[in-house]
């Protein structure tokens, strides 16, 4: 949708040049409309446009257009240096424009080349940003200000990070000497009471900082930069994040904008690639204040916001994200990782610092760390104490053997743990995320398997009665499915695409040898068993007497006709104690493993 930008700032000598021209916002066709649009005036320079640099310029004037019920609304607010110098629309339900058709009225000063800027929207989820006019030149001579260099030079150096700079870094085991692949520092300028940030990491389109009082994305301060959708030009753009939309901003107290991007080998459709490496930087003051429009659906209005953000006293938390463009479309994508946060609020005009970006979420972090510490680990201790090891755990306490004991806790108290994780997510997300659909299949699938292995459990058959081998049976078989579609649930959740890869490789790496252990282990511990009971008369002998009760630690077979064969105990001990001190060792350092990448990366 292209702006009519012809004989809008005509090039006339001297003051006089600026005048009152006529400018249309229309569709490449009749038949296309629009619901929405947002229009603005700036300056052009170094053979790319960058929107928001400079102030906005002139003012604008709108009658009813087409499909209009009521003329375009005119801003003032988005910065100084004029009244009316923004004009969106001010229509709402289903008004469609075919065409906008203006007035705009030059500045006073001779601001230099210049172009229109516009942004429309046609649905209410389909957008198209970066419509632009051609560059209107100035003959009137050299402009009164100057942008300088917009190329960032060099890339951000770490030196002085803990001691003249506030640094977050990426991932943990880099340091200030190399090997950080991410990475937001913060000077402090104390004599103009602004702060500098440097930005750098690798990947493909763009890099977007986010200031917020929380590590949540919501009522976040951003500045990204990168690629356009057809890399031809730099982009530098500013706005807030809140209730989950993103609100482009002008923010005329940001400046010294440079960026620099040093090109990888390859793009996102071929492999192996090495992301470009994205560099900028900018200089904001220490506290900032800013206003926005929110448009309000059920009330059709808009509001003007206005918001503060103080980086002096208590500091920001810092979110750095990463991601490519949407194809075929100026506009940016979702983020191709899960963003860093800083685990703390960043206070550069107080304490220096340097800490480490985490590369996921905290809700995710203790969801995994609660659901892995019963399915990675005490659930498989519980299937094999039960199954293995009644002949050896027979020491009572409370009036019940050992080996039942051990059983019943670590599945009833591992299941608990595992409910509370289950529960904090859902809590947490608010909502179903078609992203992890099939991981959360899996797992509700997995919670359900268990929950009735334990309800089962709790109205079991008594001992000695004709259900009681088939409940046997079932209980048995249902608890390893239930395992299997954990660990699957397990697998999916760790090697999703959105976190770090740094993450996803150590995760595939735990979870192959823990699968790898877990299927060998039960493999042995049933080769122990058979050999312990090779005939059938002793099979037998040993499920009288070691049933599965906690009414009793006598032998069922001392009330049979049959009389009981005599049995050494160490036929029976086909899993010793050594084994089961093993096993749960090999598991739990396993999940330990799990838990220490899920919070350091």
């Amino acid at each position: 949708m292209p702006v009519d930008a012809m004989n809008m700032y005509p090039g006339i000598a001297g003051k006089e040049q600026f005048s009152i021209s006529v400018m249309t916002l229309a569709g490449v066709s009749s038949s296309t409309k629009f619901a929405g649009f947002v229009m603005k005036a700036v300056r052009a320079s170094n053979g790319y446009t960058n929107t928001n640099l400079g102030p906005l310029l002139g003012s604008f004037a709108c009658s009813t257009s087409a499909g209009m019920t009521v003329p375009p609304r005119h801003f003032s607010v988005y910065a100084p240096g004029g009244e009316n110098n923004c004009v969106g629309h001010s229509t709402a339900g289903k008004d469609m424009y075919s065409s906008v058709t203006c007035t705009w009225t030059a500045p006073a000063t001779n601001e230099g080349p210049i172009m229109f800027s516009a942004t429309v929207v046609i649905e209410f989820e389909k957008y198209q940003t970066e419509i632009q006019s051609a560059i209107i030149p100035n003959s009137a001579g050299p402009a009164s200000f100057s942008l300088g260099n917009d190329t960032l030079q060099s890339m951000p150096t770490m030196f002085g990070c803990g001691s003249t700079k506030t640094c977050a870094l990426y991932p943990p085991s880099c340091d200030t000497r190399g090997g950080c692949r991410y990475g937001v520092l913060i000077t402090p300028m104390p004599a103009s009471n602004q702060l500098l940030f440097e930005i750098f990491g690798h990947t493909f389109d763009w890099l977007a900082v986010g200031l917020g009082d929380s590590d949540e994305m919501d009522k976040l301060e951003v500045f990204s930069c990168g690629y356009n959708s057809k890399r031809s030009k730099i982009r530098l753009d500013f706005g807030i994040v809140a209730d989950k939309c993103v609100f482009p901003l002008y923010r005329s107290d940001i400046t010294d904008m440079k960026t620099r991007i040093d090109l990888g080998t390859g793009d996102a459709a071929s492999l192996p690639v090495q992301p470009n490496r994205i560099s900028c930087q900018f200089v904001r003051p220490v506290d900032a204040t800013f206003s926005y429009y929110k448009y309000n659906m059920s009330s059709k209005s808009s509001s003007l916001i206005s918001v503060t953000r103080k980086m002096s006293g208590e500091g920001k938390f810092v979110i750095l994200g990463q991601g490519m463009n949407l194809a075929n479309t100026p506009n940016i994508g979702k983020h191709t990782h899960l963003p860093l946060r800083s685990p703390v609020r960043l206070t550069p005009m107080g304490n220096k610092a340097t800490v480490y970006f985490s590369g996921i979420e905290a809700k995710v972090q203790t969801h995994g760390t609660l659901m892995t510490t019963f399915w990675l680990f005490l659930c498989g201790l519980s299937i094999v104490v039960a199954r293995h090891s009644r002949p050896v755990l027979t020491q009572k306490l409370v009036k019940k053997q050992l080996w039942f004991l051990i059983h019943v806790c670590a599945m009833v108290i591992g299941y608990v743990i595992a409910l509370a994780g289950f529960i904090y997510i859902l809590v947490k997300q608010g909502e179903w995320e078609t992203d992890s659909q099939v991981h959360g299949i899996f797992g509700v699938i997995g919670m359900s398997l268990g929950l009735i292995n334990i309800i089962a459990g709790i109205f079991r058959p008594h001992p000695g009665t004709k259900h009681r081998s088939i409940f046997n049976r079932l209980h048995r078989w249902n608890g390893l499915l239930a395992m299997a579609f954990a660990t699957v649930a397990i697998w999916l959740g760790a090697t999703f695409e959105s976190l770090r890869p740094e993450f996803r490789f150590w995760a595939v790496i735990v979870l192959a040898i823990y699968t790898g252990m877990q299927i060998i282990a039960m493999i042995l511990f049933e080769c122990l068993r058979i050999r312990a009971v090779r005939n059938k008369k002793l099979e037998g002998a040993i499920s009288r007497r070691f049933e599965l009760t906690d009414k009793s630690t006598e032998s069922v077979a001392a009330t049979n006709s049959e009389p009981e064969p005599k049995i050494k105990g160490k036929q029976l001990e086909h899993v010793s104690e050594g084994w089961l001190v093993a096993y749960a060792c090999v598991f739990l350092a396993l999940a330990a493993a799990f838990w220490a990448g899920l919070w350091m990366h």
